[in-house]
């Protein structure tokens, strides 16, 4: 049976004025809401792409940018590939048709840059302590058969095995690459000074100037503004393609101060909390709509509104309204009936 919200209002000469509602489909309202998520994150992305235009083009942040990369750059530990894009080596090496000779030289190379430039920006002690944990690092690592990567020479240098039939391939995967993405790459972030401080600050700003505004614009723009500017029905762009209202517990015209906390919960407990929830508000949100005796998503149910169809009706803004619009009874059994005193 169709979803029917009556409502009746009475005058002093025991007449009846009634107005009768009907809900939209399901699919409708469902449709509907994963539209508005679409609108939403379309904006968000202008929105962030136009965020991060305006703080990478600023001079305080290419200052602190041009520095961030040096200190990359002089420590061995990443390159620049043909496209202009900065990646760590051990990425830079494993992402191309390199032979395993030239990875592993490669990364034998950015080993020795990295102890090269921490030299001058570290301590003796500290120096020598990596120095020393690097020798014991390769003296024992060892295959599934105990034999040991790396020996020492009659100069008590560490050099390769060369009884181990371990090939220059194995060598990068096995000892070189899990040694830079494991120990150097701490080290660079906890002892090269500035370092941590800038990465910090390249995070904070990810969120703070450009993700988090581009979140702020984008749901006023979809969530809030359309709502706010359409006084009687209270339209988003996905409610409006699909002519659905909201009325509120009166079965007026939801208020404007009821629509705003109806958006802040659709927002910030059904949109914001679904990207870090895995969608389980929405899930759930969609039960409730589907399964619960007024047919509520989560934020109607909470503020007791409705979704009404406006394809062929329309909501009324007060009781007078309806009296004044002479409307004929709809003889249909309500689903919803709320009678009101004089």
């Amino acid at each position: 049976m169709t979803d029917v919200y009556d409502v009746v209002t009475k005058e002093k000469k025991d007449t009846k004025t009634e107005i009768h509602y009907q809900m939209p489909r399901f699919h409708r309202r469902v449709f509907a809401k994963l539209l508005d998520l679409i609108f939403f994150l379309l904006c968000f992305g202008l929105c962030f792409l136009a965020s991060r235009e305006i703080v990478t083009t600023s001079a305080g942040y290419q200052k602190e940018e041009e520095t961030y990369l040096a200190i990359q750059q002089d420590s061995g530990l990443y390159k620049t590939k043909e496209d202009g894009t900065v990646v760590d080596v051990v990425t830079y090496w494993k992402g191309r048709q390199f032979s395993g000779s030239e990875r592993k030289n490669g990364a034998v190379q950015a080993i020795d840059t990295f102890f090269t430039y921490a030299e001058n920006k570290v301590d003796s002690t500290t120096y020598q302590t990596m120095v020393e944990n690097y020798r014991t690092y390769r003296l024992t690592l060892k295959d599934a058969n105990e034999t040991a990567y790396f020996i020492t020479d009659s100069n008590d240098k560490v050099i390769e095995n060369p009884d181990l039939n371990a090939n220059d391939q194995t060598y990068f995967e096995v000892a070189y690459a899990p040694y830079i993405d494991d120990t150097l790459q701490g080290y660079l972030l906890t002892k090269i000074p500035g370092y941590l401080e800038l990465q910090k600050y390249e995070s904070q700003t990810l969120i703070w100037a450009e993700i988090v505004p581009a979140y702020a614009i984008a749901g006023f723009l979809i969530y809030f503004l359309p709502p706010l500017c359409f006084r009687r029905s209270h339209y988003t762009f996905g409610r409006g393609l699909y002519h659905i209202g909201i009325a509120g517990p009166d079965l007026l015209s939801v208020r404007p101060g009821r629509m705003i906390i109806r958006q802040c919960i659709v927002y910030f407990a059904l949109v914001i909390g679904s990207l870090f929830l895995l969608g389980v508000p929405l899930v759930l949100s969609f039960s409730l709509m589907a399964f619960s005796k007024k047919k509520q998503d989560f934020p109607d149910y909470m503020l007791n509104c409705h979704e009404v169809d406006l394809s062929r009706d329309q909501l009324y803004l007060s009781f007078e309204e309806i009296r004044m619009s002479q409307i004929s009874v709809d003889k249909k059994g309500p689903d919803f009936h709320v009678n009101y005193p004089e």
